[in-house]
């Protein structure tokens, strides 16, 4: 008997939850799916499966033998499946759930662009959200901040970073903070949270910030600092060419202000479609080593 005869049964039986259709599945008969568990439980000097004439049910040990032998089959058949369909042209639909703003509305809609026009028999099928939304799982593909669900297998894509800032004119009416704390004495712009966090060398401190200006939107908490209404905390891509042209001044430049990862979110699946697999290798490196807004013109 071989060294691994007897495990794909094994594996088959359990997902079926019973011998008949672990049988038809496999293509052979039912009291071949027997024999070869039988003689795997002798091989191994112990019973994996309780049977009776109701139901069926793995023993302690053979639950944790199930559980190794599962991950072996999985792979096994992802194996396979990567180079059958890496011998296909990938074609039909991929839906993309996709974090709106200028994130998704503009950098990731750029990378899908680009994605289109070298792969045109794929189609795209986007949805932005505010806030990643896993249950609806009618997606192939999310993307956004990491959602807490353990249930979905996940890929960082990049990061981003921020910056805090305000105009010239507020400057000169309001002195310039010198440490996090000093940012309590002035009017901050809060965006989705007014929690900011800092880092410098071991030192981590959070800032609870108050303001008279809420908004959902970076680009009108944006505008509202080129305008001096106070300081905004924004990424890199929202404020780069403000910054550039001297219409808001960096501040608390040697402190680091804890940046955000955006990840590739995917349903767990014994493998994946050949077409999803060469969206997420495309956006890999479609960001990396840097995303776009390190070279590119940031829009208004």
């Amino acid at each position: 008997m071989s060294k691994w005869e007897g495990f794909e049964e094994l594996v088959q039986v359990v997902d079926c939850g019973s011998f008949s259709k672990a049988a038809e599945i496999l293509g052979i008969s039912k009291s071949h799916v027997s024999q070869k568990i039988a003689k795997l439980e002798d091989r191994l000097g112990a019973r994996l499966l309780n049977r009776t004439t109701r139901r069926l049910s793995l023993t302690q040990i053979g639950e944790s033998y199930y559980r190794r032998c599962s991950k072996i089959v999985g792979e096994l058949e992802e194996a396979e499946a990567e180079v059958t369909q890496a011998q296909l042209e990938p074609r039909g639909v991929i839906r993309i759930d996709c974090i709106a703003g200028i994130m998704g509305e503009r950098y990731f809609a750029q990378a899908f662009s680009e994605f289109s026009v070298r792969y045109p028999q794929l189609t795209l099928e986007l949805r932005y959200h505010k806030h990643m939304d896993l249950q609806d799982e009618d997606f192939d593909l999310a993307v956004g901040l990491k959602p807490a669900d353990p249930n979905y297998l996940m890929q960082r894509v990049t990061h981003v970073h921020f910056h805090i800032c305000g105009s010239p004119e507020y400057f000169a009416r309001n002195p310039i903070p010198l440490r996090p704390e000093d940012l309590l004495e002035h009017n901050c712009l809060i965006g989705s949270t007014n929690l900011w966090e800092f880092k410098k060398g071991k030192r981590e401190i959070e800032i609870t910030v108050n303001g008279n200006w809420q908004s959902n939107s970076a680009i009108s908490l944006r505008v509202a600092a080129i305008e001096g209404v106070g300081i905004i905390r924004q990424a890199t891509f929202t404020v780069a060419r403000a910054l550039k042209r001297g219409l808001l001044v960096p501040v608390l430049e040697e402190w680091k202000v804890k940046h955000s990862d955006i990840w590739l979110v995917y349903p767990q699946k014994r493998f994946l479609s050949a077409k999803v697999r060469l969206l997420i290798g495309f956006l890999m490196d479609y960001f990396n080593p840097l995303p776009p807004w390190h070279h590119d013109e940031i829009i208004d």
